[in-house]
């Protein structure tokens, strides 16, 4: 049991420095410019009840949206024979 106490301490001595090191570094970045996130709830493929809640930046919606725009279009372009440019 005093073994137990023993190591249970020391293994708080080792810690603490690191526990005081972030602790020093938090207010430093307490509030960096963070993006604000946009959540839309979307619907599962192949169900009508499952949902799923998905957050992203709006920088990161508009690249998403644009790949998705992309690939619609290219897919449109090779069932339609018109060659694909790029």
């Amino acid at each position: 049991m005093l073994k137990l106490v023993s190591l249970a301490a020391a293994a708080l001595v080792v810690a603490s420095p690191a526990f005081s090191q972030n602790a020093a570094s938090a207010p430093q970045n307490a509030n960096p410019a963070k993006p604000k996130l946009i959540c839309e709830v979307q619907n599962e493929t192949g169900s009508r009840v499952d949902r799923k809640r998905v957050c992203h930046t709006a920088e990161e919606w508009q690249r998403l949206k644009a790949e998705s725009r992309d690939a619609i279009e290219k897919y449109q372009q090779q069932m339609t024979g018109t060659p694909v440019s790029g």
